[in-house]
């Protein structure tokens, strides 16, 4: 027994995970959403699924998806979601739109309803967050752009949907069955559009380190803001630096006015947080984070809501 509890005290000392956003697209505090769900267990022409693009700015090991839904009111009664698909997907040539043709580069079950928490009200819609961990991190290349898909699973007329989300590039893919007169029966075939709006989801990685492995550079990187929306009482940005050379966080308007600086450079390499909300809370509105340092500059849109 104390062999076993040394062993554990010793992993915990040697070892360091700290979970980082990879990319974001924060839900639209005006709400909205897009049909992306599925009548299990054989499909209805009623089905309808969601696809939509991200492109990382460095190689990253991709290990868990957060995204935000709702149960369209229309569609009152329907059965609660059961289940989720997670997949990844490559695209065609020129990454205007997912490579449907083959299977996706990973896919997933979540086996529950991925931990649904009660999110709000948002454009007269109860929203829910949602959070899976993948089984294997997908490594993800930087500048290639994938394509990630959540479809819900319901025992019921297939009303569940993903948030509409802001900060992406404007537009997402969708698979509709309605391919007939008739909407009875199992599903003919997908018609394929490419509608206006992003969804809403996060991707994070987890960085695991070794005190006994080497550490590779830390990259010049600004993750992004949780929580996003925010309301304006906390809003901590997570970046990387390569070194400790002199660096600025900053946080602005849209009219380009200063809301908050930080010098950050001083915490040297590696990846940190900085909450950039000071003692009085931001008030409502959108906002940008700023990281730089020398030539290199990022930025992140920041949601601020009451």
């Amino acid at each position: 027994m104390k062999q076993a509890l040394l062993a554990a005290v010793l992993a915990m000392l040697c070892t360091q995970a700290s979970a980082s956003v990879l990319y974001q697209q924060p839900p639209d505090p005006n709400g909205g959403f897009y049909h992306s769900s599925w009548w299990d267990p054989d499909g209805s022409n009623y089905d309808e699924y969601v696809w939509d693009r991200f492109v990382l700015g460095s190689n990253a090991d991709l290990d868990s998806v957060n995204w935000r839904g709702a149960y369209d009111p229309a569609y009152g009664g329907n059965s609660p979601v059961v289940n989720f698909t997670v997949a990844i997907y490559a695209s065609i040539a020129g990454g205007s739109e997912p490579d449907v043709a083959h299977p996706p580069l990973v896919e997933y079950e979540t086996g529950s309803n991925a931990g649904e928490t009660y999110a709000g009200v948002f454009g007269g819609a109860t929203m829910y967050d949602y959070r899976f961990a993948l089984p294997v991190a997908f490594h993800a290349q930087a500048g290639i752009p994938y394509w990630v898909q959540i479809e819900g699973w319901q025992w019921g007329f297939p009303g569940w949907s993903l948030a509409r989300g802001t900060g992406g590039d404007g537009y997402h893919f969708r698979c509709q069955h309605l391919t007939e007169d008739s909407k009875d029966g199992p599903p003919t075939g997908c018609r394929f559009t490419a509608p206006s709006g992003d969804a809403a989801f996060t991707l994070l990685t987890t960085a695991v380190t070794s005190v006994d492995s080497p550490q590779l550079p830390a990259a010049f990187a600004l993750r992004g803001a949780l929580p996003n929306p925010s309301r304006g009482d906390h809003v901590e940005v997570s970046f990387s630096l390569p070194d400790a050379s002199p660096a600025e966080l900053s946080l602005f308007d849209v009219a380009g006015r200063h809301m908050a600086f930080k010098e950050v450079g001083a915490l040297g390499a590696g990846p940190h947080a900085v909450d950039l909300a000071g003692r009085v809370p931001i008030k409502p509105g959108i906002y940008f984070a700023r990281l730089s340092q020398g030539a290199r500059s990022q930025m992140v849109k920041v949601i601020v809501t009451r």
